[in-house]
């Protein structure tokens, strides 16, 4: 499988792009979070350096976007799976 995490501004389209192209899911996750401006310090969850209380944790946030494939602010981050063939 390949994983392509995106994002799409919902404001300017043309701001939107392709983050990056990744061979795990798992990397693909942590992409996501991180260009989501998700992160957590002391054990407090923010969002682009702001308290949040969109998940509990980072814990909580990644489960979700295992789970999802997705997260959603004012904009939206997807990853897309796509399958990879071998000929």
């Amino acid at each position: 499988m390949v994983f392509i995490t995106i994002y799409y501004n919902t404001d300017e389209v043309k701001n939107s792009e392709v983050l990056g192209v990744h061979n795990n899911k798992e990397e693909a996750v942590k992409k996501l979070i991180k260009e989501a401006g998700y992160e957590e310090k002391n054990n407090i969850f923010l969002q682009f350096k702001r308290v949040t209380n969109d998940f509990a944790n980072m814990k909580e946030c990644y489960e979700y976007v295992f789970k999802n494939n997705k997260l959603e602010d004012h904009d939206l981050y997807r990853i897309e799976e796509i399958k990879s063939y071998t000929y």
